[in-house]
């Protein structure tokens, strides 16, 4: 669930920043202008300048994303709780493992280890 953790604070990042490349007006320029004048106008130099300005406005969103998902803590939790060791838990029920305890504080989470939550984050965090 680590890898899902991740997928979920990349996938909707590498969304963004392909939006944001899509819908950058210097990519058209970019295509438009390489296309109708040939590789005259399109030097390594010019091309190179562009593509940078066009990376560096689409990458705002994603890192924007990402800093906001990373500092609700959530994700952070749900990838780390995996590795807290259900034997160290009091009165935690038998018969539910890392497995159990990887979903915090995702979905899915049983009713009955629902009340381990603060206590599994608080464990996470100190990793």
């Amino acid at each position: 669930t680590g890898s899902l953790t991740l997928a979920a604070i990349g996938a909707p990042a590498l969304a963004l920043f392909i939006v944001g490349v899509i819908l950058n007006n210097h990519t058209w320029n970019l295509v438009v202008e390489c296309r109708r004048r040939g590789a005259r106008n399109c030097t390594a130099p010019s091309t190179f300048l562009l593509f940078g300005s066009i990376v560096g406005h689409a990458v705002v969103a994603p890192v924007t994303w990402s800093v906001i998902s990373l500092l609700q803590g959530d994700a952070y939790v749900c990838a780390l709780s995996e590795f807290v060791d259900p034997s160290t838990l009091t009165n935690f029920p038998p018969g539910y493992g890392a497995g159990t305890l990887a979903k915090f504080p995702c979905k899915d989470v049983p009713a009955d280890v629902l009340a381990f939550k603060d206590e599994i984050a608080r464990r996470s965090e100190e990793h």
